[in-house]
């Protein structure tokens, strides 16, 4: 039997519906279950506390004034969490990319920024560095610096060609620092 809104009815004795009650309060047990610590809990301060939140994909969640939503969609590549401000304001993306923790590495944070990171050996008086992620279009800002081994030594973004979704150019003053660090912030 599954749970029956309708239980008891009006007119029903306690005694004839107690059955379909016990199994109503199983049912909501049940229910609970998913995600929650159920009632019975062997842990009474646990009851009722959630394990886990699952949030099925919907498509964008509409806001009325003072609410937020926060809900999963797909991003079109995997599915992905959201959150909407109030009055269908802003939706704003929370995750993204899985971040690569690395000399050459990258992360994602909300509002669907990429930050990436990287060190080249020995630069050289110019050369391309190529992002370990694509961004989805060309980087906002991207800064460069050197290791120095000796006197006036600089370092620019060159930008002609300018920097792409997949690489940028530099310009050293020197071929002799044995490393060119960066650091470049895009979209997603």
């Amino acid at each position: 039997m599954t749970f029956d809104s309708n239980i008891p009815a009006a007119n029903d004795l306690l005694s004839v519906s107690q059955g379909d009650i016990q199994t109503n309060f199983s049912q909501i047990n049940t229910i609970i279950a998913v995600d929650h610590y159920e009632f019975n809990n062997a842990t009474v301060a646990n009851r009722g506390k959630h394990k886990s939140v699952v949030l099925p994909e919907a498509a964008a969640i509409a806001t009325a004034a003072d609410e937020g939503a926060l809900y999963t969609k797909d991003d079109g590549t995997r599915p992905a969490l959201y959150y909407r401000q109030e009055s269908n304001g802003t939706e704003i993306k929370m995750t993204g990319i899985d971040p690569l923790r690395a000399t050459n590495g990258y992360t994602f944070i909300q509002g669907n920024i990429l930050i990436q990171w990287g060190k080249k050996t020995t630069p050289g008086n110019s050369g391309t560095v190529n992002f370990p992620t694509a961004f989805s279009a060309a980087p906002y800002s991207i800064q460069v610096s050197l290791e120095r081994d000796s006197g006036n030594q600089s370092v620019t973004v060159d930008d002609a060609p300018a920097p792409t979704a997949n690489a940028f150019q530099y310009l050293s003053s020197s071929g002799g620092s044995a490393f060119l660090y960066w650091i470049a912030i895009g979209p997603a």
